[in-house]
């Protein structure tokens, strides 16, 4: 096969790897497994500024930095969502299949190559964990990026000089194995592995030149230089080294290296987070031919081309079979390049032992049956199988999946009102609330979604006009006021099987709304607190485009000291509003004294749009020592900034800064 062709079937391999990696990026899998949510927490961990060399994440465990420092600078490029989230996963996957491809090349011929790229290009695993944000993703570019380097660093090919290979070669595995140990702890096996086959070619027979001795050393050198941060960390926190975190396994040495052997072509992982269930590595077929290149590279151990494929799929099996519940396809992530060179190396072997060219053709024929046989299964179990398995979708908060892509289809149309108690809560908490995980899987960005704490709060996107409202979690609602929960059952919760139940109400109560704010005008006026104020009915403007309607109070005639006095206000947006805007409620002995107040926009004021209406409930707790008496409820705005309040405007003319609403009666504590 001459090079040209072997490029261009390499290409349409790469093609066909693309698109079953990329197809439905963004709803396969839908929503975010644990382990990613955990990913972009520790990426955001990374962009606040916290570098550490490792980060603990609880129970004796932790993570190496590299993966979630690349993830947070490509972040600035790609956005939040799926698709900038996994982007990362799905390259690294690509390049790492045109590595094996080189490897099986420059080891075996281009026959080899081609059939190890293949395999990996139609198998599930492979496919599936290009799609997850998790470290895992880019070990098996590591893997075979140590595998080539080593190839071309010293001489494993059949015809070899010992004095034609560049530093660049050894720098380029000093490297890799050296930051390996910041990606993940089955990197301390890589480097092993690598270790062990310089080892090797050193104690052969072959003439290594000073030269290449002394490479060698500088390769060596650069692994100590760059992994020192990663030592002295191991120093300090022991329980959390690679060592303390690599082999963890609950069933027991033996069991776990026969049910890892299993995984690969009988009975696979069961975890439906990672596979359709008990679905194999590879197929049995696959699996012989692997297996007549593991033997061959086991009797043929000598040769340096066979002995680093073999001395990395020693090193690698280890580390993917002893492990929690294996067979565990995200600890053996690690043996896909392994595999598909065995695989590759296989085929080379089979072809090569038949001499007649129609032989040699059925064989081809029957290897191009086998990969496409191969991508029609992984294309059916990946789209339509796995999706559809109700532990995965658990495992993947599908259901929030479902509304976030409900909210990107939909917020350009429909104006969407998110009710979200933390949109102005920068803490870091242990969990991430639905709200914050939805968020968190959106692909589009939220510019026009408004965020409110629909607990204490409501917009009425124009004027009351058709929109909805989405109620990820019940904690959103959890201690609502009536007054919010009556506006909100008014609205119908839409059904949809793929949704959490009640997620999303559509509400389009724009004549409602006004009728209710046409009431105002006669039942709640107010006064100017100013000397001689004008009792006027509302509407009342003021200034920083924003518009009195009037309010509601709760029924309670009389409050005792501790009490807690609720007045729900309503106002308009009509115009650009300061991003700073604050309500302010305040309780006054005289039109200047303040006995107890409450400031507070329960929502994203920088969100707010011309005609949307607010209604906002205050809860002002009344001080215990408060004497008994008369005193009165004002209400008005003002910048958070700069502390300026915002005029009271009667035929736009400022007439005070806040408004007296109505009286309350203060009786002594018995």
């Amino acid at each position: 096969m001459s090079s040209r062709v072997s490029y261009a079937i390499a290409v349409l391999i790469l093609l066909l790897a693309t698109g079953l990696r990329m197809w439905e990026l963004t709803t396969v899998p839908i929503g975010l497994h644990a382990e990613e949510v955990l990913t972009l927490r520790l990426s955001d961990t990374v962009r606040a500024g916290d570098i550490r060399v490792l980060y603990p994440v609880g129970g004796g465990d932790a993570r190496e930095n590299l993966y979630y420092t690349a993830l947070a600078f490509t972040r600035l490029g790609t956005g939040t969502g799926s698709i900038g989230y996994r982007m990362m996963s799905v390259l690294a996957n690509i390049v790492m299949l045109t590595l094996v491809y080189t490897t099986g090349v420059r080891l075996f011929g281009r026959v080899a190559g081609l059939s190890a790229m293949a395999l990996l290009a139609v198998m599930m695993w492979a496919s599936l964990l290009a799609r997850l944000a998790v470290a895992q993703a880019f070990l098996p570019l590591l893997v075979v990026g140590v595998m080539l380097a080593l190839a071309r660093a010293l001489p494993v090919y059949r015809q070899y000089s010992t004095e034609s290979t560049k530093v660049t070669a050894f720098a380029a595995v000093g490297a890799l194995l050296g930051m390996g140990f910041y990606l993940h702890a089955a990197s301390l096996m890589i480097v092993l592995g690598a270790m062990a086959f310089i080892t090797y070619i050193i104690v052969t027979e072959r003439p290594l030149s000073t030269r290449r001795l002394s490479y060698i050393g500088f390769s060596i050198l650069m692994i100590f230089i760059l992994v020192m941060p990663y030592l002295l960390s191991s120093i300090n926190l022991p329980d959390l080294a690679a060592s303390s975190r690599l082999f963890n396994s609950n069933v027991g040495l033996l069991r776990s290296l026969s049910t890892g052997f299993m995984g690969i072509a009988i009975q696979g992982d069961l975890n439906p987070a990672f596979n359709v269930p008990g679905r194999p590595l590879m197929d049995p077929i696959s699996a012989l031919v692997a297996l007549v290149g593991l033997i061959a590279c086991m009797r043929n151990w000598r040769q340096p081309r066979y002995a680093v494929l073999g001395i990395m799929l020693l090193f690698m099996l280890p580390t993917g079979f002893i492990a929690i519940s294996p067979p565990n396809f995200i600890a053996m992530s690690v043996l896909l390049p392994p595999i598909a060179l065995c695989f590759g190396l296989g085929v080379h072997l089979i072809l090569g032992q038949l001499h007649q060219r129609t032989y040699q053709w059925l064989a081809v024929g029957a290897l191009l049956v086998l990969i496409g046989g191969n991508a029609i299964w992984t294309a059916h179990d990946l789209f339509t199988v796995w999706p559809d398995n109700e532990d995965m979708q658990v495992a993947y908060q599908s259901d929030l999946g479902h509304l976030a892509l409900h909210i990107d289809q939909t917020a350009d149309d429909i104006p969407t009102v998110m009710c979200h108690q933390r949109y102005n809560d920068f803490t870091r908490h242990d969990r991430l609330n639905n709200t914050q995980l939805v968020l968190l899987m959106m692909n589009r960005p939220t510019r026009e979604v408004r965020f409110v704490d629909c607990r204490q709060s409501l917009v009425f996107a124009n004027g009351g006009a058709h929109q909805q409202v989405i109620v990820a979690g019940d904690n959103e609602t959890f201690r609502i006021h009536p007054q919010i929960a009556d506006w909100l059952r008014i609205g119908q919760r839409i059904q949809d099987p793929n949704l959490p139940e009640g997620s999303v109400i559509d509400m389009d109560l724009e004549q409602t709304v006004a009728d209710e704010m046409g009431k105002f005008v006669t039942i709640s006026p107010a006064r100017f607190n100013a000397p001689n104020g004008q009792l006027t009915p509302p509407p009342i403007r003021f200034g920083g485009n924003v518009t009195w309607l009037g309010y509601a109070v709760d029924e309670l005639p009389v409050y005792r000291p501790g009490d807690t006095v609720t007045v729900t206000n309503y106002w308009r947006i009509e115009g650009v509003i300061p991003p700073d805007l604050v309500f302010f409620n305040h309780i006054l002995s005289d039109p200047v004294t303040i006995v107890a107040q409450r400031d507070e926009l329960s929502m994203d004021a920088g969100r707010l749009r011309d005609r949307d209406i607010v209604a906002q409930v205050t809860y002002i707790e009344l001080p215990e020592a408060i004497s008994a008496g008369t005193y009165t409820v004002s209400v008005g705005a003002y910048q958070w900034t700069s502390r300026l309040r915002l005029d009271a405007l009667l035929n736009d003319e400022p007439q005070s800064n806040s408004l007296i609403l109505y009286n309350i009666e203060v009786v002594a504590d018995r």
